[in-house]
């Protein structure tokens, strides 16, 4: 565990390797404290004048959006430990650090934060937290025989709550004049232009089920 480089016992026992992964290799040396049963480390900044490295912030690494209605996985979570200065960065075991959880219900862009606290040997607890977006994510239908009349923007399928849709008309020789469609289940009206219209803040499943041409 942190703090812990070696347990010295009986011959034969195994000597553990503590192993740390520095942005910078060559400002940092490995400094052992020797006493009768045990050896300590620390991390020394030989550029600033052998200062001891300690960690400063937590930095969380995994997913940053999920759907509505999905399961929060703890296990797809990853922390570290940041020194001060960016340099050096430890990885912490999951038996050093806490995760909070997050509501999945409900929409929440931007405003949900995974609490998170750290504690280890050599240091005091630390606290942070990472921003998590929670969306509803819909589909999008188009009759059959019109999925080759029309090209949905970037080949979508399926759309964060409020995007914009456009649906291009691929029907040469012909001029788009109307479509009928649905957001959530209700009609919605759109403005065509040069065979284009544009779903705007889409709120709901849109299903393109007919079209009339000129």
């Amino acid at each position: 565990s942190d703090g812990i480089v070696s347990t010295l016992g009986v011959v034969g026992d195994k000597i553990a390797r503590y192993e740390v992964e520095l942005a910078d290799a060559a400002t940092y040396t490995l400094h052992l404290a020797g006493s009768i049963n045990f050896y300590g480390f620390e991390l020394i900044d030989t550029v600033a004048g052998n200062q001891k490295v300690e960690i400063a912030s937590l930095k969380v690494v995994g997913p940053d959006e999920y759907r509505v209605g999905g399961e929060f996985d703890a296990s797809k979570y990853s922390v570290y430990g940041l020194s001060a200065d960016g340099k050096y960065e430890h990885l912490l075991e999951e038996s050093e650090y806490t995760l909070g959880t997050i509501d999945t219900t409900v929409e929440k862009t931007g405003e949900n934060a995974l609490d998170l606290e750290a504690t280890y040997v050599g240091f005091e607890s630390i606290k942070g937290a990472c921003e998590i977006e929670v969306w509803n994510w819909y589909g999008i239908t188009v009759a059959d025989d019109l999925k080759a009349l029309f090209v949905v923007s970037e080949g979508a399928t399926e759309f964060k709550n409020g995007s914009d849709i456009k649906f291009t008309a691929n029907n040469p020789g012909n001029i788009l004049k109307s479509v009928t469609l649905t957001v959530g289940g209700q009609p919605k009206d759109v403005t065509i232009e040069d065979g284009e219209f544009t779903v705007e803040g889409a709120n709901g499943d849109i299903n393109l089920t007919a079209a009339t041409w000129e």
